[in-house]
């Protein structure tokens, strides 16, 4: 699986974490957005309550989303 560190803004800290290329589900969910799937990673850090759900095109954070609760 593909990896690649960035800073997510919702984790904070000042070290890079692991984003993963997103899934079929999370891909999906960008489509019906409206958003172009392709490119987009998601944060893999986990916290007390379960995977981050951020989510970002690479290299484009500022037009990153976070993702509704049902993706924890």
């Amino acid at each position: 699986m593909d990896v690649s560190y960035k800073h997510c803004p919702p984790c904070g800290g000042g070290k890079p974490l692991p984003f993963h290329k997103a899934d079929k589900a999370v891909q999906e969910y960008l489509e019906s957005l409206g958003k172009n799937p392709a490119g987009w990673w998601r944060c893999a850090n986990h916290g007390e309550k379960g995977r981050c759900l951020f989510v970002q095109p690479y290299g484009k954070q500022s037009e990153g989303l976070t993702l509704p609760e049902s993706f924890r």
